[in-house]
């Protein structure tokens, strides 16, 4: 199967270079999402959906949609990073540098060893080694970068200690984080 796609002017492209273009045209217009390899999920063939996008896109949102209707489990990348490198500070509390790698690694051999159909959702599907992610189904989130941003912002002020901000920050300091986020995930891809 072509691991291809067309972009909005018609001309092919690769998966990763699409996702990029993607996201960096859905500034201020929110875009379809944009499925890969999706049918393959649906009919068992391919056993992981990975749902990426910007912080307040719906990936949580649609994965609890989809577990539900396919009856499999969906896993927040999220809580799933935070109680790993709870886990790898507790055994290795001199690494804390080499967390991030270590939990990608074992995000990694999840998603390789995995028997049954699983939704994984989170920014973090898109530091995966991208040959293996290119195996996987993908959904795209095409939320603009306006409205995913309001939404983590409104999001992470009105839950702040569920959103990391157990200390009274202000919503001005929350949104200078969320914009950071943002700017982050768009440079990583």
């Amino acid at each position: 199967k072509s691991r291809h796609y067309q972009n909005k002017d018609g001309r092919r492209k690769g998966i990763m270079k699409c996702i990029d273009q993607y996201l960096q045209e859905s500034l201020i217009l929110s875009d379809p999402d944009m499925y890969y390899q999706f049918e393959e999920w649906k009919s068992g063939k391919i056993k992981t959906l990975l749902i990426v996008g910007l912080s307040g896109s719906g990936k949580s949102t649609l994965g609890t949609k989809l577990s539900k209707e396919y009856n499999c489990v969906s896993y927040n990348l999220d809580v799933y990073m935070q109680n790993f490198i709870k886990q790898h500070l507790i055994k290795y509390p001199n690494q804390k540098e080499e967390s991030w790698d270590h939990y990608i690694k074992d995000l990694e051999k999840f998603i390789k060893t995995t028997n049954k159909r699983i939704i994984l959702e989170g920014v973090d599907g898109m530091f995966i080694n991208r040959s293996l992610a290119l195996k996987q189904s993908v959904i795209v989130m095409g939320t603009s970068l306006l409205k995913s941003t309001y939404r983590a912002w409104r999001r992470n002020v009105k839950y702040p200690v569920d959103s990391g901000y157990p200390n009274g920050e202000t919503s001005f300091t929350i949104l200078k984080d969320v914009l950071k986020n943002q700017k982050g995930f768009s440079e990583n891809l």
